[in-house]
Parts: structure tokens; sequence; C-alpha cells
């Protein structure tokens, strides 16, 4: 059953959702501009990093507008999780960085990521059995 949120909250999931919209889209479209602008890294991976991790908060922000506030954070969690690691993987395999430590944040982002898949989908096994 799907639980009834409260005004405020959804404001704050509307909000952040926004928020993480266009963070993402900036970091996206428009690096260096966005490094330049608040004085970060200009290193395009960087920035895509900052925009996956903003991607994975706003489709977590999704489920808790859709009446599932208590698996928001372990939706965005693994979404983030799992877009660092496509990000990562990418700048592995273009050669931009390369070594041990680089490969094993990527396997490092894609368990977190299916982790909190699992536990999300250990959620609703026990919502379904709950009735």
């Amino acid at each position: 059953m799907k639980e009834k949120i409260t005004a405020e909250q959804r404001v704050l999931a509307g909000g952040t959702l926004a928020m993480a919209g266009v963070a993402f889209f900036g970091h996206l479209v428009a690096p260096g501009g966005m490094a330049g602008y608040f004085g970060w890294r200009e290193d395009r991976w960087y920035q895509r990093e900052i925009g996956a991790f903003n991607a994975g908060l706003g489709i977590g922000m999704i489920r808790a507008l859709r009446g599932r506030p208590e698996e928001a954070f372990l939706v965005s969690a693994g979404a983030s999780a799992l877009l660092l690691a496509a990000t990562r993987a990418a700048a592995v395999a273009s050669g931009d960085r390369s070594g041990k430590r680089n490969v094993a944040t990527v396997v490092g982002d894609l368990v977190l990521g299916l982790g909190a898949i699992h536990q999300v989908r250990a959620l609703a096994r026990v919502r379904d059995e709950a009735g």
C-alpha cells in the first residue's frame, strides 16, 4: 500500500527533485562553466560524477513523490551508486583513468548499488506479504 505523504514532504521531495535535475543537466551540459562559476575542479569526469550523484538523488525523490517515502533513501543511494559506477567505468574505458584503485571504485559502486536494489526489493516483499 502506498503511503500518503504530507504536503511538506511533497514540497521537500519536489524541490529536491528540481535541484537534482538542474544540477544533473548543468554538470552534464556545461561542466566547465559550472566548475568555473562555483570554483570547483574542472575535470570532466569529476563533473560527470557529481551529475550522476544528483541524478540518483532525483530518482529517489520520484519514489517519494509516488508514495514510497520509506524507500526514497535506498533508491537514491542505489541509483547514485549505479550511475557513478557507469560514469567511472566509462572514464576507465576511455583511458582517462586507470589502475586497480579506479577499477576497485567501480566495483564498489556497483556492489553498493546492487545491494540497495536488493534491499528495496526485500522491503517490497515484506510490504506485499503484510497485505
